[in-house]
């Protein structure tokens, strides 16, 4: 009751200070960071591993499973989603709520040396921090011939003007953090081995495409 009694003897000071309150509530109000759509970044991280030239199931008994099998054992995976496909695996990790990515990435990384039996020409995982709220995309090009008369301007050279012009001018724009490219064909060299020459040179098959991969 006394607290009754005081707010009625000082009405004013009660004004004042309601006064106040309902002041700083709309200021914080109205400086309230909101989102339509709230960022929810799910602790993601994707391995890719790139073969050029082995088949979609050669990609999967030759490199997918065996990183499978020793990715499975890293602490807090939640889901592990794999996907081969022509000359690269790709393996996407889900952690639990609350992993710390940069712990979750070095985890990763301790199990991806493990890993001894991957073939020789193959190339090294690589790891990538995926983030959730920046995995689709908000643009769209598509490329097309001004002629559809024109046979040279097929689809594999539309590719090459996209790879070789397109994409470096759009990644040196602040602020785009990725481009996809897709839709073509990369070009590709076939080479057919002397097996004679080869024995009396005492080459390896192995050798040989490493040498080729290198120039």
């Amino acid at each position: 009751m006394k607290l009754i009694d005081q707010s009625i003897r000082n009405y004013h000071s009660v004004t004042v200070v309601m006064a106040l309150v309902a002041v700083v509530g709309v200021i914080c109000f109205n400086t309230l960071p909101r989102q339509l759509t709230p960022t929810v970044d799910k602790p993601l991280i994707e391995v890719r591993t790139e073969y050029p030239g082995l088949s979609p199931n050669e990609v999967e008994r030759n490199i997918t499973r065996r990183l499978e099998e020793q990715l499975e054992s890293v602490e807090g995976l939640k889901k592990m989603i794999s996907r081969s496909q022509h000359g690269l695996s790709t393996i996407t990790l889900e952690f639990e709520w609350g992993t710390d990515k940069n712990i979750a990435m070095i985890d990763v990384n301790n199990k991806l040396q493990q890993v001894k039996d991957l073939p020789v020409l193959s190339d090294k995982p690589t790891l990538k921090s995926v983030s959730t709220d920046n995995s689709n995309p908000i643009m769209w090009i598509v490329f097309d011939k001004p002629d559809p008369k024109m046979p040279t301007m097929n689809q594999n050279y539309m590719y090459e003007i996209g790879e070789d012009i397109v994409i470096p001018s759009l990644r040196r724009i602040t602020g785009i953090a990725d481009v996809w490219h897709f839709g073509g064909e990369d070009r590709e060299m076939r080479v057919e081995f002397d097996p004679y020459s080869i024995a009396r040179l005492r080459l390896t098959y192995a050798e040989i495409i490493k040498r080729l991969r290198e120039e």
